[in-house]
């Protein structure tokens, strides 16, 4: 036992040099009280003394915890001393009563950090939640302010008078029909080339690379009630695989279909289609002519 704690310096005075010099001194001067006890020490003492060190040790860097943990090691250091010299009970039974007090204080002071631990990780979480919040509140606006530019080139579009240029105009997509029109409100509709195509940014859409944002969510729940007026049997979903690439693409309109199936349409009425043809960064609805 005593060759055990003769070597325990040198495994564990490595990590002294987190500790300040008053520390490191205080520690040292621990070590060499404990050999000089060595001699006398039954080997339960000595396991006391030892597990005394390695407390030290361990908080030498916390200024608090180590300051309980030298002067719990003193008094054992006292008490060892008196127990092997004459001395009266009395004396034996107050360093006791000492050491018994330490140790509450210092368990008391392991319970306050842990208090304080926790009280910091709940506001490092509530930080990560406010920044969070505030992204997804640009991002809303930054939608918002999109829908604005579009709504505002549609009827800048609508209010242009015709020409009455006497050269052969070319021949003009089909209108779009009554129930469809509805669907203006979400997004660019027209009628394209393989039926009405109602396209979308995708960042309206998304938060992310795959997941949906809560406008997002919003704005599906409001198409998927327009498209209950609508009696077109099949509804395509595609998304441009630029930015992203076609893997990408191919999970963002899987999501769409997913939020327009929880939202009400029919799961039959549903498919995906291919993304050739669609603008890039856009997402978008297709209703398929003579469906």
């Amino acid at each position: 036992m005593k060759r055990r704690l003769l070597l325990l310096p040198l495994l564990l005075l490595p990590s002294l040099a987190c500790a300040d010099t008053a520390t490191t001194t205080a520690l040292q001067q621990a070590y060499a009280q404990a050999r000089s006890l060595q001699p006398q020490l039954s080997p339960q003492e000595s396991a006391q003394l030892q597990q005394d060190l390695q407390q030290m040790t361990a908080d030498q860097v916390n200024p608090a915890l180590f300051g309980v943990d030298r002067a719990i090691f003193e008094a054992r250091v006292h008490g060892l001393r008196a127990a092997h010299a004459p001395s009266s009970a009395q004396e034996k039974e107050r360093l006791q009563r000492q050491l018994n007090s330490l140790n509450q204080r210092y368990q008391s002071l392991q319970a306050e950090y842990a208090q304080l631990r926790q009280q910091l990780a709940n506001r490092t979480m509530e930080s990560a939640r406010s920044s969070r919040l505030q992204q997804e509140i640009q991002q809303q606006k930054q939608t918002l302010q999109q829908e604005e530019k579009s709504l505002a080139k549609l009827q800048l579009n609508s209010s242009v008078a015709p020409t009455t240029s006497p050269v052969v105009r070319a021949p003009q997509a089909a209108p779009i029909p009554q129930q469809m029109q509805a669907l203006a409100s979400y997004g660019t509709l027209r009628q394209g080339k393989y039926g009405t195509e109602l396209d979308m940014p995708v960042a309206s859409l998304f938060s992310g690379d795959r997941e949906l944002s809560a406008n997002g969510r919003q704005r599906l729940r409001s198409i998927a009630g327009a498209l209950r007026g609508v009696t077109a049997p099949q509804i395509l979903v595609r998304v441009s695989s630029q930015p992203g690439g076609i893997n990408l693409a191919t999970q963002r309109a899987e999501a769409i279909v997913q939020g327009l199936r929880q939202a009400g349409v029919p799961e039959q009425r549903l498919a995906l289609a291919a993304n050739a043809g669609v603008a890039n960064g856009m997402a978008q609805i297709l209703l398929p002519s003579g469906s």
